[in-house]
């Protein structure tokens, strides 16, 4: 039995757009120049407060925290108002299909919320799919390995039987920190050669490529 787990946006979820979007209102909102949507799109896979500290070390704690609290107010608005219309990526549904009817095991470990992510889960009808999840709310920001550990304990998973999979460098060094194998999509938000110099074991250009570890 081999564990895969999956981060989510960027990975299972072309969702990077909505995130830099909002990123930028709730920096605008606050009359605070807001981040380039490149250098958003790098930050995209840790946890919320840390992320935006990283694009602006120079915001006061109140601010800080000003703006972690638009953010979340302002993604929440657009989920209500339907807004939200992020795609998984393609073959995402197939490969865990393959995945359920094989006798491996799927889970996630994603800097989301967990309220973001259950909002996700339940709104692609993926939820049956993973055995575990964990988020932010209860760990250290990627690339601290806690989550992945917490997951692969869940599962009854040790690192050697582990897949993380992920399109971030953090995804890729959290992965190293926990001892498990690293792969790394090559459609998400950083480029191929950010995911190798980061640890990456293997790149994948498609989720039909992940077929070969299933088999």
């Amino acid at each position: 039995m081999t564990l895969f787990v999956f981060d989510f946006d960027g990975t299972l979820s072309d969702s990077a757009h909505f995130i830099c979007d909002t990123m930028h209102d709730a920096f605008v909102v606050h009359n605070i120049v807001p981040p380039t949507h490149d250098a958003i799109r790098n930050i995209i896979g840790i946890s919320l407060e840390e992320a935006i500290f990283k694009l602006n070390s120079n915001l006061s704690r109140f601010d800080l925290e000003k703006v972690t609290q638009s953010y979340r107010d302002i993604f929440r608005q657009k989920r209500a108002d339907n807004l939200m219309q992020d795609t998984l990526f393609d073959g995402t549904i197939e490969i865990l299909d393959m995945l359920k009817a094989s006798p491996h095991l799927s889970a996630i470990a994603t800097g989301k919320s967990l309220r973001g992510l259950d909002a996700e889960l339940d709104r692609h009808n993926i939820r049956d799919y993973f055995c575990a999840y964990q988020t932010s709310d209860t760990h250290p920001s990627k690339p601290h390995p806690a989550m992945l550990e917490t997951v692969m304990m869940q599962a009854g998973a040790l690192p050697a039987d582990t897949i993380m999979i992920g399109d971030t460098s953090y995804d890729m060094m959290m992965a190293k920190s926990a001892g498990t194998t690293a792969i790394g999509v090559s459609w998400g938000c950083h480029d191929v050669d950010t995911l190798k110099k980061s640890g990456a074991d293997h790149i994948i250009t498609h989720f039909s490529d992940l077929k070969s570890y299933i088999l």
